[in-house]
């Protein structure tokens, strides 16, 4: 995803997974400037869309635990 420098098009369920997966390897160290635009996109799209039906429980857990890991503010109600 990150490879091909478009991340508009993938959804934030799957840029979350992503961030959230190099971070368990150990590899987030390479992609700084691409995991910072990815949790800005999350973080306007969390703003956006704040009772959003299409996530579950375990993709909203993830982009709040991700967003806050980061020390980006998202309010929890």
């Amino acid at each position: 995803m990150f490879v091909a420098g478009d991340a508009n098009d993938s959804s934030a369920a799957a840029l979350a997974t992503l961030v959230d997966t190099l971070e368990r390897l150990g590899l987030d160290g390479h992609f700084r400037q691409d995991i910072g635009a990815a949790l800005g996109r999350l973080c306007r799209e969390v703003a956006d869309s704040a009772a959003s039906d299409k996530d579950d429980l375990h993709t909203v857990a993830l982009q709040f635990r991700l967003l806050r890991q980061h020390g980006l503010r998202v309010s929890a109600v």
